[in-house]
């Protein structure tokens, strides 16, 4: 989702080319109205600051580029922004950052903008990589489906999710590093597939079908 799709920026092109590349079909859509349930997933670039009246991402798979619209959609109260070259890996019991150690790492390949989510947190979420020196400012961020989304003020958690979200505020494409690239895509395969593969071949990959892989 663009703001203007017949005027897309250099990052949301690099975006489009590295989905591509791993065989999905991108469509680029404007922020207005389009029907969501023709999509698998919705990626909404960091240039929309508001997905209120366009989609409803409490029902689709979401990947937010921008902190504005995952604050204003409900995964955390507050946002923030800053210049960095380096992160902190904070959790690795979880599908997106498993292949990773704790600790501080470079995702930009030069200091660049980079998007936090701070504040309250949706419930069931997951707080996955944060600035280097604030760990309560998240760059890398997954609340998976039956969580709670919360409000500005940090009160009602009223707001089930069906469908996971994930804020990625890494929205400098073209500064990304190999690793800030592999988080992208365990993102996007974590969001389609909650990070279940079939792996024995039996035709069942997830929970909700009897699958145990």
């Amino acid at each position: 989702v663009v703001s203007n799709p017949s005027g897309v920026g250099s990052d949301d092109v690099s975006l489009k080319n590295i989905l591509v590349g791993d065989g999905h079909v991108v469509s680029f859509l404007d922020d207005e109205s389009f029907n969501a349930g023709s999509y698998d997933l919705i990626v909404v670039s960091a240039g929309v600051s508001n997905i209120g009246g366009v989609f409803d991402n409490t029902r689709y798979r979401t990947l937010f580029l921008g902190n504005s619209a995952a604050k204003k959609a409900g995964l955390s109260s507050g946002s923030t922004t800053s210049s960095r070259r380096r992160s902190e890996i904070r959790d690795i019991t979880h599908y997106i950052t498993e292949d990773y150690n704790l600790g501080d790492l470079d995702l930009y390949t030069s200091t660049g903008s980079m998007s936090y989510l701070n504040g309250c947190k949706a419930n069931g979420s997951y707080s996955l990589v944060s600035h280097d020196s604030d760990n309560s400012e998240i760059v890398v961020f997954g609340v998976d489906h039956n969580s709670m989304l919360i409000d500005s003020g940090c009160t009602d958690r009223d707001k089930r999710i069906y469908e996971s979200n994930v804020f990625f505020g890494l929205n400098e494409v073209s500064k990304w590093n190999s690793d800030a690239e592999n988080l992208f895509k365990r993102s996007i395969v974590w969001l389609i597939t909650s990070g279940l593969v079939d792996e024995d071949g039996d035709g069942y990959d997830s929970l909700e079908s009897g699958g145990d892989d």
